[in-house]
């Protein structure tokens, strides 16, 4: 499963600070990733037609804002493109 990875992935980036994250406390953070990723691609599924649904979910700690409170979608997606490089 494709969420699976990826919620792995997000968890082990995400633990590579915190050594006392046990086993258990690591697979239950995988569990609560893969299942909030799966509702929200069921709720996206439902409310996007089938050509607008994305195929990667990502999750940032705070989106990029102007100072009249507009989203900064190049720099995020200069964010992104980082990331994959």
């Amino acid at each position: 499963m494709k969420l699976a990875a990826r919620a792995e992935t997000q968890v082990e980036d995400a633990a590579e600070g915190t050594p006392e994250l046990t086993k258990k406390g690591f697979e239950k953070e995988v569990r609560r990733l893969q299942t909030e990723l799966c509702a929200l691609q069921e709720w996206v599924k439902q409310r996007l037609r089938s050509s607008r649904v994305p195929t990667a979910f990502r999750y940032v700690d705070q989106l990029p804002y102007n100072e009249m409170g507009k989203l900064l979608r190049r720099v995020l997606k200069q964010q992104f493109a980082d990331r994959l490089s």
